[in-house]
């Protein structure tokens, strides 16, 4: 019993100062080390390496205010700005999956076996860190940065059961209706916008526009990944509330938990007081 004792004692100890060993990592790579940029993989996809250093939903937002030519839009060009708003981050981004690492948040990467996409950002500031991001992390960024200017948004999700496919979208409330937004498939700019940027509604049962649309996806994608969505989710609700609040505990956790260990420690092994 005692050398169980003990042995459960100095664990404790070690488990105190590795957790402290750790956070100090973490800590260090999230706020003293300068940032580097991860490396830009070549690929096909229309990207323009100049627009990383777009690393913030602030600089986006100044930049595309910048592409518009004014701070304040105008109501008749709500479309025009969700538009330019959406060739920046189609031009930002490149498909693939932006992760937290073991260096950002230890607890995170530890206990990450437990989800399939534990480690997947879905804080839009993390993921503007990366080049490439999945089209949930797209579309998570661009209906933030809308949010952030007053529009709002809905997500658009996509499931393909024949095929095994899923995606992830978005579209805006105008006056005039929907609007569907693409950044991570990039259909057809001069289609898409020289049609009013239709409904996913009105995209989905129209094969012709549809088609024209995606015409460098595969069918499954335009045939029938594209006419399965659904856009029944409630308006300016951040899709991955869950995740996100995960992600924040397990952060939180991996610069505190030593501290949680040293406080057991310190109740476990002080010394009762002796009565007079």
């Amino acid at each position: 019993m005692f050398v169980m004792i003990f042995m459960k004692k100095y664990f404790f100890y070690l488990l105190f100062l590795l957790s402290f060993l750790l956070s100090g990592i973490n800590f260090y790579e999230n706020f003293i080390k300068t940032p580097i940029n991860s490396k830009i993989e070549r690929n096909e996809e229309e990207f323009n390496a100049k627009l990383y250093d777009l690393n913030t939903l602030s600089k986006v937002i100044s930049h595309v205010d910048e592409e518009y030519g004014s701070s304040e839009i105008k109501s008749t060009d709500s479309l025009l700005y969700a538009n330019l708003m959406a060739r920046t981050l189609r031009m930002r981004f490149y498909h693939g999956w932006s992760q937290y690492g073991f260096r950002d948040n230890w607890v995170l990467y530890l206990i990450g076996p437990i989800h399939k996409h534990a480690l997947g950002i879905v804080d839009p500031n993390d993921i503007l860190n990366y080049p490439q991001a999945l089209c949930s992390q797209q579309a998570i960024v661009g209906m933030e940065a809308l949010k952030k200017r007053g529009y709002q948004y809905r997500k658009v999700g996509f499931y393909d059961s024949e095929y095994e496919n899923g995606h992830f979208t978005y579209e805006i409330l105008l006056k005039d209706g929907w609007h569907y937004y693409d950044l991570d498939m990039e259909p057809n700019l001069h289609i898409m916008e020289s049609n009013n940027r239709p409904s996913i509604d009105s995209l989905a049962t129209n094969d012709s526009l549809r088609r024209a649309a995606y015409s460098n996806a595969t069918t499954e994608i335009k045939d029938h990944l594209i006419p399965k969505y659904n856009n029944n989710h409630p308006i300016n609700v951040f899709p991955a509330t869950n995740m996100l609040l995960f992600h924040r505990i397990t952060m939180f956790l991996s610069y505190t938990l030593w501290f949680w260990i040293g406080i057991y420690l310190w109740i476990t092994t002080k010394k009762p007081k002796k009565n007079s």
